[in-house]
């Protein structure tokens, strides 16, 4: 009852006050209620209300640690949403390769054939590869030439491209010249990042510009296959959009579709999740 007394006054100046004894002393008090004091308070008294004050503290301990939990929630619930989120758009494949993959061997090695063996099979294993290389419809070709190196170098400083983490194998290229469209599968390794896990966003651009070129080749009656040389064709715009971080370590497909010189391509998963999107428009030199 002392105690709560003492919390009820509006100020206390030069207070002290001594637990564990048999009296309680205050210098000056200023209060704006009454407060009786008993200097004869013994001890006992104190630890008793020391004692209530104790539990009210951990009732109060209690409630903040609950208060602290309710007031989290809003971040649990958002991270939740925010994995099923990417876990929609991001093969769970992916991000387990990524995670335990090991160290890449070095350039020019027996291991690093190996890796690029491995590569070519997970590559020829794919259910879009096997569709397309068995239709009519397509001619296909495995090119480097269709990625403007120059531009790629510039953006990474990993070294040679076509190494262990990088375009470790070429990509390949369908086109469909009856229809005026193109499907590309590559693979993207972990030394084409901008930030951990994904890829860097000025090779994607590179990539899609280069390859919505090639298509429009097509519409203008240029060879768009082995003959294909990038300086034939004039890029008069181009729009790119990024849908959805681009995972490294994994294979993505880009589609596009010519009409009359103006490309609609898309860099997509093996999934069909649309990572980015863009329109090119372009004229013959």
């Amino acid at each position: 009852m002392f105690m709560r007394s003492v919390k009820s006054s509006a100020r206390l100046v030069g207070s002290k006050r001594t637990i564990g004894y048999n009296f309680v002393r205050f210098n000056s008090v200023k209060s704006t209620t009454s407060t009786s004091i008993d200097p004869n308070i013994n001890s006992s008294s104190n630890n008793g209300s020391n004692g209530s004050n104790g539990s009210n503290g951990s009732r109060s301990d209690g409630n903040d640690s609950k208060n602290s939990k309710s007031s989290n929630a809003p971040y649990y619930i958002a991270s939740l949403i925010l994995g099923i989120a990417t876990a929609q758009f991001i093969p769970i494949s992916s991000i387990a390769k990524f995670l335990i993959s090991e160290k890449l061997p070095k350039p020019n090695t027996e291991e690093a054939i190996i890796y690029q063996n491995e590569l070519e099979q997970e590559l020829q294993n794919l259910s879009l590869y096997k569709s397309l290389i068995s239709n009519p419809k397509y001619q296909s070709i495995r090119a480097w030439n269709y990625v403007d190196s120059n531009t790629l170098n510039q953006i990474l400083t990993s070294g040679t491209l076509s190494t262990p983490g990088g375009f470790a194998i070429k990509p390949i290229l369908f086109f469909n010249k009856e229809d005026k469209e193109s499907i590309s599968i590559y693979h993207v390794g972990e030394k084409l990042c901008g930030y951990p896990f994904l890829v860097h966003g000025g090779i994607l651009a590179t990539i899609l510009d280069e390859i919505l070129k090639r298509t429009s080749a097509i519409g203008f009656n240029i060879d768009s296959m082995e003959s294909y040389k990038p300086d034939t064709i004039k890029t008069k715009s181009i729009e790119l959009q990024y849908k959805f971080p681009t995972v490294a370590n994994s294979f993505l497909v880009i589609r596009c579709k010519d009409d009359n010189g103006k490309v609609d391509g898309k860099i997509e998963t093996l999934d069909g999740k649309l990572l980015v999107q863009g329109l090119g428009i372009f004229e013959k030199r």
